[in-house]
């Protein structure tokens, strides 16, 4: 399925699209977009017990 036909998660102002499925993988990634709009707010701090997370900015500065 291409990306441009995977569905688009709306959290608040932010936006989701998963690109790779840990299914799509046999569990070793998730690959995602999030688009986040100047002056939101993002998700509570969180963590993972079974896997890592590394998130790779384009433009901007978030915290």
């Amino acid at each position: 399925m291409s990306s441009a036909s995977k569905e688009m998660i709306q959290v608040g102002a932010l936006s989701v699209r998963f690109l790779v499925e840990a299914a799509d993988s046999n569990g070793s990634a998730s690959v995602f977009e999030c688009f986040v709009p100047a002056d939101s707010k993002m998700p509570a701090p969180h963590s993972h017990d079974a896997f890592e997370e590394t998130i790779y900015g384009l433009e901007g500065v978030t915290t």
